[in-house]
């Protein structure tokens, strides 16, 4: 985008600080990687939250649905929503769960 504005000096900024020698880079152009876990964590943070609050929610509006099979449901496409093949978190959904004792 060349337009005016924010966006066009934004891209003149990035564009001029890649064009310098590694060493004298900012930081933030050297690791991004390392920059944004924070923002990566907290955004898979939210999206458990908002399974959850989803599953408590059906629970209270459709009291006449089994819990365990809405349960496994969510867990299954939060299982897909992180990146889990669709046959791998169907199967792992339905195992049964270990022995604690």
């Amino acid at each position: 985008y060349t337009g005016p504005g924010l966006v066009k000096r934004a891209n003149e900024a990035l564009l001029a600080a890649t064009a310098l020698p590694p060493e004298d880079r900012p930081t933030k152009l050297r690791r991004p990687a390392e920059m944004t876990w924070f923002w990566t964590a907290l955004m898979g943070a939210g999206m458990l939250g908002g399974s959850l609050l989803a599953l408590v929610e059906l629970r209270f509006a459709r009291p006449d649905l089994d819990g365990d099979e809405a349960a496994a449901n969510l867990v299954e496409m939060v299982l897909r929503m992180l990146g889990v093949p669709p046959d791998d978190a169907h199967e792992v959904v339905r195992r049964p769960l270990p022995d604690l004792a």
